[in-house]
């Protein structure tokens, strides 16, 4: 019919060759192959230099630790125990074993002019060669002070706060640094001693027949703040008498966890101390409130431990 238009049928698309869908999928393999290489490549590089990193950090670690136990040894080593006429002397040290450096804690006893003996227990804050350091300085500097000044304990440690104060202004020490400490200066022959408190546990005196009481005394840790007074708590020590001294390693052992956690305390201190009495030494007696610390947190201590006892003879 004319008018009717007739529609020409569209020329149907040539299909690709299949050699060349082929070829697209093969390199997009090859780039796919290449790049996951380069990948294991990188992860392997990152890998390699972590672990590299990691063992670097760790013999860091370990010369430090090495370097810090060096230095610490002369701050613990045992005193002989009749090294002072008239008196019974028992040091005890033990290390956190949970913890990746050793601290500042340490102990000191030595011969003052006409007899007196000085006995010092102290805990330099923080960890390894820094605490260490400064807990060296302290104890040489101590010496001085109360051999320069042998009757007033509490001069001594006004003059060693400023020191530690100077030295951390003058050396851009951490301002968090400081140390507690506890100083008994005693006449063995008379038994009349002075004592002042920096912060430190109280001291606590065994009665030799078998009752116990704290020296209730107290002042800023050293560091804290320059031109700090201290006062002096006069006490005696009868024959028989034990004067025990020690950080808050032994207090703050703690048993349980979170909230529900129990501390030894002063309290279980002094439960430890009169049940240790009867030992056969001073340093047995050492021994164990040691353990009963231990016991009493059911594993390894979680600070430093540091104990000097004294007993008149």
């Amino acid at each position: 019919m004319k008018g009717i238009l007739r529609m020409e049928p569209e020329p149907a698309m040539e299909p690709e060759p299949a050699a060349d869908v082929l070829r697209e999928i093969s390199q997009a393999l090859v780039i796919s192959c290449v790049r996951q290489q380069e990948l294991a490549e990188e992860a392997a590089t990152a890998r390699r230099q972590c672990q590299e990193a990691s063992a670097a950090l760790e013999a860091a670690l370990a010369r430090e630790r090495h370097i810090t136990e060096i230095l610490q040894r002369p701050l613990t080593l045992a005193i002989p125990e009749h090294a002072f006429p008239g008196l019974s002397v028992a040091t005890l040290y033990e290390a956190a074993l949970q913890e990746a450096q050793v601290g500042g804690d340490f102990f000191d006893a030595f011969a003052l002019p006409r007899g007196r003996v000085a006995l010092v227990i102290a805990d330099a804050s923080g960890k390894g060669l820094q605490a260490a350091a400064r807990a060296i300085q302290v104890k040489e500097v101590l010496r001085a002070f109360a051999r320069e000044y042998p009757h007033s304990p509490a001069r001594v440690l006004s003059r060693l706060n400023d020191y530690v104060c100077d030295t951390k202004q003058f050396e851009e020490q951490p301002e968090e640094g400081f140390v507690t400490l506890t100083l008994a200066i005693l006449d063995p022959v008379t038994g009349e001693a002075s004592v002042v408190n920096a912060g430190a546990e109280l001291p606590l005196l065994l009665r030799k027949d078998g009752q116990a009481e704290a020296v209730d005394i107290g002042g800023l840790p050293l560091g804290v703040e320059r031109g700090e007074l201290y006062p002096v708590t006069p006490w005696r020590l009868a024959p028989g008498d034990t004067l025990l001294l020690v950080t808050d390693g032994v207090t703050e052992a703690r048993r349980g966890r979170g909230q529900s956690g129990e501390f030894l305390g002063f309290e279980g201190l002094e439960r430890l101390a009169k049940g240790a009495a009867s030992a056969p030494s001073l340093q047995a007696m050492a021994a164990q409130v040691v353990e009963g610390a231990r016991a009493f947190r059911a594993g390894a201590f979680a600070d430093d431990v540091c104990l000097l006892l004294a007993r008149r003879l």
